[in-house]
């Protein structure tokens, strides 16, 4: 991956963030995280933070907190605060969940 789009669901805003080391740490951290899928699949409506992992400007993955590629997952803490901690470093603020 070459970029990864963090859209604050809040505001609407877009960070870019480009940094390669970056990048790779929030990769690595979240790559050993076990989502289990949420036996509720209701469709539901919109989200706190949207990520979008893109390479060579083609989205590869795009997801929410609770859903990837159309599959909703139960709450993960450790997944929640790894994502929450690269929306609050990129966006200079604190975001409540």
């Amino acid at each position: 991956m070459d970029q990864i789009i963090l859209r604050d669901g809040s505001t609407g805003g877009r960070i870019y963030v480009q940094d390669k080391q970056e990048i790779r740490e929030f990769l690595d951290r979240i790559k050993d995280e076990v989502l289990s899928p949420d036996p509720n699949q209701e469709d539901r409506v919109g989200f706190i933070y949207g990520i979008t992992l893109q390479e060579k400007e083609e989205t590869k993955l795009a997801f929410t907190l609770n859903s990837i590629q159309g599959i909703y997952y139960q709450d993960n803490p450790g997944f929640r605060e790894v994502v929450r901690g690269i929306f609050e470093k990129a966006f200079n603020k604190k975001f409540g969940y």
